[in-house]
């Protein structure tokens, strides 16, 4: 059987190793195919795949020198652990979403906090306007308070006037009456 020393597009020399003391990873099976796009998905995919690479003891020996049972818990072990990791990832794409989500929730309840702040603040300014009509409208009801108290005053004052004049007139009516009086008598 011809020995491979490579993986497809990933290079198989220790540098190329996460860890370089690795040995080379020698495969001659025929069912190949899955484990190079494993492992080459594994170094060069996204960042959430490429935790895969830490399966890499299992293959740093010369599958070549297996016995057909341990090729076929190989194999299996192989598909285990890419079920593992499928799942992982799955739960990886579902946490993503969940953080987009919240993420999206935060941000409208961020929005929403600075719409209500913007009211807030708006009716505050609105209190203390008022609040400022409120001691400008006191202090000219104080104003009209001390005018209305001079008028009064001064109605008084005339009032009293009025009184003295009527008493005058009174007295001065008393006084035509009795000359009218005094004039009859004398004629």
């Amino acid at each position: 059987m011809e020995h491979k020393s490579s993986l497809s597009t990933i290079s198989t020399s220790k540098s190329s190793h996460t860890n370089p003391d690795l040995p080379v990873v020698d495969i001659n099976d025929q069912e190949t195919t899955t484990l190079k796009q494993f492992l080459n998905e594994s170094l060069n995919g996204p960042p959430t795949k490429r935790i895969r690479v830490a399966v890499y003891p299992i293959y740093t020996y010369q599958t070549r020198t297996l016995t057909p049972d341990q090729r076929q818990e190989l194999r299996i072990a192989r598909v285990n652990i890419s079920h593992y990791f499928s799942a992982i990832d799955v739960e990886i794409d579902t946490l993503e979403t969940s953080l987009k989500t919240a993420t999206q929730e935060v941000r409208a309840m961020t929005k929403a906090h600075e719409i209500l702040s913007a009211k807030f603040t708006a009716q505050l300014d609105a209190i203390t306007t008022l609040e400022a009509g409120k001691q400008a409208l006191g202090k000219e009801n104080a104003v009209l308070e001390k005018e209305v108290a001079r008028l009064e005053r001064e109605l008084a004052g005339e009032r009293a006037k009025s009184v003295q004049a009527d008493e005058a007139i009174g007295k001065l009516a008393q006084v035509k009456r009795k000359w009218s009086d005094f004039s009859e008598l004398m004629a």
